[in-house]
């Protein structure tokens, strides 16, 4: 009880409460009930409003303090246990409703790590046998191992801690994983965080994932090899076999491609501001351009193309979008004009907002052994057969 209406009886309270909720005059009520208060403070002195429904711990009634009848939703401010704080709300924080999450938190780990143990763990003889996986199956192993391994070679880190992107675009890094994980060369590890781990069928072990989030295992084995000695052979691959030269200008001309489509976007995103979705034919011409160019010239013909196109913007008063959709066609027809008049094109430098993937280092520099000049060089037999 309020000392400032101590002198009060429990009847004449509550009435002088429902007398100021009928908005009657509160200067005239604190002169009628004698009340040393200013006008603003005689709602802060009333008792709090006991309620009918009680607290589920407490089996105490709930209270609801008393609010400024100004105030628009004064009638759907909390209601709360008067000992624990507990609400009738779902998202209640009292000490009780938290202690309660937590195990139930807790159960919820210790059953996703008993599933995670149960489903996770591979046998030895389940591993597939290196020599199973082809050429490219070896090389996006080997920059994904290059990149990721672990310190004690025990896991591959979440992609999305690597310190270099694994593939030079979104969706090249998808294909790279989805490959790895449909010959079954990696699986997820069984140190993964369970946060990262959504079960579908506890009994079927059917579970969902973040591909990105999780630890993957290396699932692959090679007679006479440790693990160690495997992955190490994995990272530091023999000389490049002449029966593996045409995989290799493929793949050459697949990373390449797939640079100019980094460049691509980001020129769109910072020169134009918009988003910008490839389509098959910005494929194709990229591609073309790719037998002709390095995807160091061919920097020099998208930002070219993109700056006309800002340019044409200016001038003909159109939007992005529109703008954006002449660049493949002006850098297709610079492409061929410079091929027909045997132009000496420049060569662009990497950005860091395009750094070089895990997998065109690995590549390059492990594998072909071409270096900075798969990036400079159009790909090519000769460069390879050194």
């Amino acid at each position: 009880m309020s000392e400032k209406l101590s002198h009060l009886s429990e009847e004449k309270i509550q009435e002088l409460i429902i007398r100021y909720y009928e908005k009657e005059k509160v200067s005239d009520l604190i002169a009628e009930y004698n009340l040393n208060l200013r006008p603003n403070e005689l709602v802060r002195n009333f008792p709090p409003e006991i309620l009918e429904k009680k607290c589920i711990y407490c089996n105490l009634e709930f209270i609801r303090k008393r609010v400024s009848r100004d105030y628009l939703y004064w009638k759907a401010t909390p209601e709360y246990c008067p000992n624990c704080g507990h609400e009738d709300d779902a998202f209640c924080l009292c000490k009780n409703c938290k202690t309660i999450e937590w195990h139930k938190q807790d159960n919820e780990r210790q059953n996703k790590q008993e599933f995670m143990d149960i489903w996770l763990n591979h046998l030895e003889e389940d591993k597939i046998d290196l020599n199973e996986l082809t050429f490219i199956d070896k090389i996006y192993l080997g920059a994904l191992l290059r990149e990721g391994i672990s310190e004690d070679y025990n896991y591959i880190r979440p992609i999305e801690h690597f310190i270099n992107p694994l593939t030079p675009t979104y969706e090249f890094l998808t294909e790279v994983i989805d490959r790895l994980k449909e010959i079954n060369a990696i699986v997820i590890h069984p140190s993964t965080d369970s946060e990262f781990i959504e079960i579908v069928d506890y009994e079927n072990g059917s579970f969902r994932y973040y591909p990105y989030k999780v630890k993957w295992g290396l699932n692959v084995k090679s007679d006479g090899f440790s693990k160690v000695s495997l992955i190490e052979l994995i990272i530091n691959p023999l000389d490049l076999e002449q029966s593996n030269y045409d995989e290799a200008i493929q793949l050459w001309k697949k990373i390449a491609l797939y640079e100019s489509i980094e460049y691509f976007i980001y020129s769109v995103e910072n020169i134009l501001g918009i988003d910008y979705e490839i389509g098959d034919r910005t494929k194709t011409v990229l591609n073309d351009l790719i037998n002709d160019y390095s995807v160091a010239q061919i920097y020099g013909i998208l930002y070219k193309a993109t700056n006309n196109a800002l340019r044409f913007q200016a001038e003909k008063g159109v939007t992005s979008k529109h703008a954006s959709n002449t660049i493949i066609g002006n850098a297709q027809s610079f492409g061929e004009r410079a091929k027909i008049n045997n132009w000496v094109l420049q060569k662009y430098n990497r950005i860091k907002d395009c750094p070089e993937s895990a997998l065109s280092k690995f590549f390059f520099e492990r594998v072909i052994k071409v270096g900075f000049n798969g990036f400079s060089e159009v790909p090519n037999l000769n460069s390879i057969r050194k």
